[in-house]
This record gives C-alpha cells, sequence and structure tokens, in this order.
C-alpha cells in the first residue's frame, strides 16, 4: 500500500503547486516563502498526527519514525525532528557526491531555508498541535 499512497501523496504536492499558480500567487517576496512555509510546518504536523492516529495510509517515512519511537520509547515529535535532520543531511551528502553541490545539482536547488525549516519544525510543532488534535478525537 505504499506505492499508491506515495503516488497520492505525490500528486496532492503538485496540486498544491498547480492551485497556487493557478491562483497566481507567486511567493517571490522572501517573507511571503517563509511564512508559507511555517504555514507548512503547521499542517504537516497536523496531516502526520492524522495520518498516525487513522492508522491508514501512512507514508513510509512517518511509519518508520512511528516504528523507531515506539522501539525506542521516545515521542514520535523527537524522533520525527530527528530523522528529519538525518534525511536532509544525506540528501545533502548524496547531492554533493553526485553533483558536487550540498543543494542540487546546479540547476534546481533542492535544499533551502524551507526544507531546513519543515526538517527542524514539524516535530517541534507537534508537540503542540499533537494534544489538540487528541482533544478533538478522543472519545470522553
Amino acid at each position: 500500500m505504499q506505492i499508491p499512497a506515495a503516488f497520492v501523496f505525490g500528486y496532492m504536492c503538485d496540486a498544491s503547486i498547480w492551485l497556487f499558480n493557478a491562483i497566481n500567487a507567486p511567493a517571490t517576496n522572501y517573507v511571503v516563502q517563509i511564512l508559507l512555509s511555517l504555514g507548512a510546518v503547521v499542517l504537516t504536523a497536523i496531516g502526520i498526527k492524522l495520518e498516525v492516529v487513522g492508522d491508514g495510509w501512512i507514508l513510509a517515512g512517518d511509519k518508520l519514525v512511528a516504528v523507531l519511537s515506539e522501539v525506542t520509547k521516545s515521542p514520535f515529535s523527537r524522533v520525527k525532528v530527528i530523522f528529519d535532520i538525518v534525511m536532509v543531511a544525506f540528501t545533502a551528502a548524496f547531492s554533493f557526491i553526485v553533483f558536487g553541490l550540498l543543494d542540487g545539482n546546479g540547476h534546481t536547488v533542492v535544499i533551502r531555508e524551507g526544507t531546513l525549516i519543515l526538517a527542524v519544525l514539524t516535530g517541534i510543532c507537534m508537540r503542540f498541535t499533537d494534544p489538540l488534535i487528541d482533544r478533538i478525537f478522543t472519545k470522553k
């Protein structure tokens, strides 16, 4: 089920890009880019929690974080931060080995501030959004 989930997730990411282009809302202003990244942090934190709580389609990376969290008895949010930072580091290392650049292939930049913001802040944000979601979806 991971392959269909990855395709759906990929198409939803593409759809958000198409939507921003369709409403003619380019984020050319740096402050707007940072604000959109921070908004993405909150939406991603909420989405991951709903994904894990729903125990339905869980993307491979999030499932690995859930398993590592369970095995190490560490909070999901802490494992998420470490996992995301390690993935960004692997991406930078792979990019450097293959292209000789840390941030992409020279034509497309794949690691910038938004990548780092999401890697570091998503797990931290989950410490605040998870209790809210638990209150909403926990039966009393």
